[in-house]
């Protein structure tokens, strides 16, 4: 709020809330969601520091990282030992949303001391995407971890707290690696959970979500029968309260000041205003990514000045080029140069449709940073008054719970690996009524159970049960109901 709003008052509000908090670590010492999430408090603390250069603030950090629990230990145990993370009931080691958090403890903590800034963060992650990944490349957990079925479920505050945490460790490191991740939540999981009014979102996702009406036995660890319906305050109320930091966080970190110029980061629509050896610049990105494989670079100087602009080429491209000059996926391509007047850079991306395999013998398609499902026809139901959530506000229509259920068939196995893309106009992204690109494949309907309110998590059968026949797979964000992971029948 203070970055963006410039409000005066906020240094001296944040001092005397740390100097209250310094003193009450004193005498209470953390515990419970402090301890787990101890290192959020490092932001603020390094936010004041850079402004002030107090002494005690730094001993205010040593004191919550002495205080606050030692994720570093506890995931070395994890990786000495043969016991899976996650499957030893609820507790905070194993809770979605601290680990989403936590995942920037390591580089926070290396702003103060020399210590490696993601050694320890790689290797969990390597972890979680072995035991608990989804096909966003999240990792899933209603609550608490809960394995790598694609009706496991994972809570949107893990997703917009994972954003989060991978703007921090590009911010610190300055690997474009984590940008990838970032897009990889952006463009898939986050807008999955969310109505594109924002007047609705899920506590739960599933990979594989082919209704969201009440189950009479729900799949998850922890949760309850309606997590994955969409609401004003599904289950809990936290996603209520956070998940909108997704998307101004993401618009936040589209560029970045590097020691010799300006970076561009998250690919996004985006315009930066700032002044580079005292010369007023604007550097502007016009982009459909990732609907579109295109970017386009309006750098205008007011005054002839020398700064390196950087371009980032995502990994997932399968080739990239700068002013018609190949670059390479996956790291940063420097344009050093004197910049006057108005100057365009120009990049060209080639995305190809990808199969990925998937735990439990099933797939998955990727096509550049988006994930495809067959999306599903969908009647939404509103409920009023939903005696389940009756928290002291009105549900009323349209601000009220909807339960979502499934118009067309589902049950489908990919068949070959042939993949058509099918564009379409867009005006609003994910917002719309219709996909801005899809793709089309063949597919043939297999036997696949359907009880309690959801998908089996395997086909009763992979046999199929009908010809192959031409299927729309649809951005997985844009989808509320889908098929994301299905059994692959090759030709």
């Amino acid at each position: 709020y203070a970055d963006c709003s410039g409000d005066d008052r906020i240094p001296d509000a944040v001092s005397r809330a740390l100097r209250n908090l310094s003193t009450h670590l004193n005498t209470h010492t953390l515990k419970n969601w402090g301890a787990a999430r101890w290192f959020e408090c490092l932001i603020p603390i390094f936010w004041l520091y850079r402004r002030t250069h107090e002494a005690w603030l730094l001993a205010l950090a040593r004191k919550l990282r002495l205080q606050g629990f030692d994720w570093n230990r506890f995931l070395d145990f994890i990786g000495d030992c043969t016991q899976t993370w996650g499957r030893d009931g609820w507790n905070h080691e194993s809770h979605v949303v601290n680990i989403a958090m936590m995942l920037k403890a390591e580089a926070l903590v290396s702003l103060m001391t020399d210590e490696p800034p993601t050694p320890h963060t790689e290797a969990a992650l390597a972890y979680l995407a072995a035991h608990h990944g989804t096909a966003t490349g999240h990792f899933n957990g209603d609550e608490t971890l809960s394995g790598t079925l694609p009706i496991n479920g994972t809570e949107l505050c893990g997703v917009v707290e994972a954003m989060y945490s991978y703007e921090w460790l590009f911010a610190v490191t300055g690997g474009a690696q984590w940008l990838d991740r970032l897009e990889n939540l952006a463009f898939n999981a986050l807008p999955a959970a969310i109505s594109p009014d924002m007047w609705t979102h899920q506590y739960d996702q599933m990979a594989n979500q082919v209704a969201a009406f009440p189950m009479s036995k729900q799949p998850f660890r922890t949760n309850q029968y309606l997590a994955h319906t969409f609401g004003v305050e599904p289950e809990f109320g936290c996603c209520t309260a956070n998940f909108g930091q997704g998307w101004p966080k993401l618009a936040l970190s589209a560029f970045a000041k590097t020691p010799d110029g300006i970076a561009s980061c998250a690919l996004v629509p985006a315009e930066l205003r700032t002044v580079w050896d005292g010369v007023p610049v604007s550097c502007t990105l016009e982009t459909g990514y990732p609907f579109r494989d295109t970017l386009v670079y309006r750098v205008t100087a007011d005054a002839p000045v020398r700064f390196v602009l950087s371009v980032r080429i995502p990994s997932c491209a399968d080739g990239a080029w700068v002013d018609g000059q190949p670059a390479a996926a996956g790291a940063f391509v420097r344009i050093d140069r004197v910049w006057t007047g108005t100057t365009t850079v120009q990049v060209q991306l080639r995305f190809d449709a990808h199969i990925v395999p998937r735990p439990n013998d099933l797939v998955c398609v990727r096509r550049g940073p988006l994930v495809y499902a067959v999306a599903i026809d969908e009647k939404w139901e509103p409920v009023e008054n939903n005696t389940m959530y009756a928290r002291g506000y009105a549900h009323k229509f349209p601000y009220c719970d909807f339960y979502i259920y499934p118009q067309s068939k589902w049950a489908y196995a990919l068949v070959g690996d042939q993949f058509d893309v099918e564009t379409h106009d867009f005006a609003s992204g994910f917002g719309n009524a219709v996909p801005p690109i899809c793709l089309t494949a063949q597919m043939a309907e297999i036997p696949w159970g359907f009880h309690h309110g959801y998908c089996d998590p395997q086909p009763t059968s992979r046999t199929p049960v009908g010809a192959p026949q031409s299927v729309r797979l649809a951005p997985y964000g844009h989808t509320n109901l889908r098929l994301t992971e299905f059994p692959y029948l090759p030709r």
